[in-house]
């Protein structure tokens, strides 16, 4: 598993949101689906749509590949973009793991089998034709709270098209027809020189279940501080023990700021069930919050893929948040694992004036 935030520039002040369009990887390898998986789900079905206006991937033109999800039915169209996995770009292939699961607010509502419809396209060419499409194999594996790949055997797959019935502008698939959250992999090829490019992107589908919501709280049990003139830190406490400080990540404070990759954080330790609480620097409040959970990255990656979020947050309007709120969080029960925790922190002086956000880091192990 490979991001956590990304930096977007509004009114003077850096706010975190996902990052779109970056590489984690997945392994291109696939398995025959088991009996026991095959039989109970049905495979879902694939089917190319070969059209008219379609271009070449060229490899001269250095910009990057957005491979989107649509849907194909009478409903409104809302356009996903993935989270990218592998790729083979000119034969050669960059590698970053073997699967990922997209953020909890990447999630896309489904019907049971309901048709999407996926296409790709170069980031400056928006209004260009969509790239040609010359073979895609999709899979599908139900998604995984203890952040764990599926076994080959037990992902459903997806007809494959071979590259004789290339030049597609999209290609169409089914959602599983079974209810639940599911992690889905889309694999298209391109016929590029000197060697083939494939691009593996991930979608995560809520297949007939409402979102989910974390059991963690928010609340500000001690009076809200004033900001005061220096970035707050975060502490992390198990149980009611001493508190732990988090490692910093990206942050804007009263002009200034700090971007980098973000680290694994300070080391923390936990049994399973333990209580989680989260306090901000000073009792400083912030107007808003997103806690979240990812699996320590096995390759050297520049982002993080959170899974879960441990705290409901707030309805995230840069223009309207709150200028204080919570200093304390209770996290929804960390699973057993290798994980890292970040929270993010927006604060403001006032309603429509930011101070600055911050991000923290812990690495913490729960067994």
């Amino acid at each position: 598993m490979a991001a956590f935030l990304g930096v977007l520039v509004i009114a003077g002040c850096e706010a975190f949101t996902p990052p779109t369009g970056e590489p984690s990887a997945a392994a291109l390898e696939t398995g025959e689906p088991s009996p026991t998986a095959a039989s109970t789900l049905g495979p879902p079905r694939a089917r190319p749509t070969v059209e008219h206006a379609c271009e070449p991937y060229e490899l001269t033109l250095e910009s990057w590949t957005y491979i989107r999800l649509h849907r194909d039915g009478t409903r409104p169209d809302v356009v996903r973009q993935g989270l990218d996995g592998t790729r083979v770009i000119g034969g050669t292939r960059h590698d970053a793991g073997d699967w990922h699961q997209p953020a909890p607010r990447d999630a896309f509502p489904s019907d049971p089998a309901e048709v999407f419809r996926v296409n790709a396209r170069r980031a400056d060419a928006e209004g260009d034709p969509p790239l040609c499409i010359d073979t895609v194999a999709v899979h599908a594996a139900p998604f995984s709270p203890l952040a764990k790949d599926p076994e080959p055997a037990d992902l459903i797959p997806l007809d494959v098209i071979g590259a004789d019935e290339g030049h597609m502008t999209s290609v169409r698939f089914e959602a599983p027809s079974e209810p639940g959250e599911w992690v889905v992999r889309v694999i298209l090829g391109f016929e590029t020189d000197p060697g083939p490019t494939t691009w593996e992107t991930f979608y995560r589908l809520l297949v007939d279940v409402p979102r989910p919501t974390p059991d963690g709280t928010a609340t500000a049990p001690v009076a809200c501080a004033p900001p005061g003139q220096d970035r707050p830190s975060a502490f992390i406490s198990v149980d009611g023990e001493p508190w732990i400080e988090a490692e910093s990540g990206s942050m804007t404070w009263r002009g200034t700021a700090a971007d980098g990759f973000p680290p694994d954080g300070a080391r923390v330790n936990a049994g399973v069930d333990a209580q989680l609480t989260i306090r901000t620097d000073r009792d400083i409040c912030a107007g808003w919050w997103r806690v979240q959970l990812a699996p320590v990255q096995t390759v050297d990656y520049r982002y993080r893929e959170p899974i879960t979020d441990l705290v409901p947050d707030t309805i995230h309007n840069y223009y309207g948040t709150s200028p204080a709120q919570a200093n304390r969080f209770h996290l929804d029960v960390v699973p057993r694992g290798n994980w890292v925790i970040e929270a993010a922190f927006l604060f403001a002086r006032s309603r429509d004036r930011l101070l600055g956000q911050t991000t923290h880091f812990w690495h913490v192990v729960v067994d």
